[in-house]
């Protein structure tokens, strides 16, 4: 059993990977198709939505993967905002308790 400390600091480690992984996600997405990057972060970024138990999420960067790995140009700089404001109360947590 965890405490509701530790959870909090897990979700925050969590909220920290996430956003620092869509960071460089929307980085390599924007102005260009850096596809090497791209699927250096969505692989990462799989692997932390899969930590967090984010399925449904995950699927969305599997089609994501399948597109950049083809070098489909698709308006992935979307896909990465559309993550980015579904796991938004994610990515805030802790912000509200200071």
């Amino acid at each position: 059993m965890l405490t509701d400390a530790q959870i909090d600091v897990m979700i925050e480690s969590s909220a920290e990977s996430l956003k620092s992984t869509l960071l460089l996600l929307q980085k390599a997405t924007e102005n260009s198709y850096n596809f090497k990057e791209i699927s250096v972060q969505r692989h990462r970024l799989k692997g932390v939505l899969l930590n967090m138990g984010e399925n449904g999420w995950v699927e969305i960067v599997r089609q994501m993967e399948k597109s950049a790995s083809k070098k489909e140009h698709k308006k992935y700089s979307s896909i990465v905002e559309s993550l980015h404001v579904g796991m938004a109360d994610i990515l805030l947590f802790g912000h509200g308790d200071e």
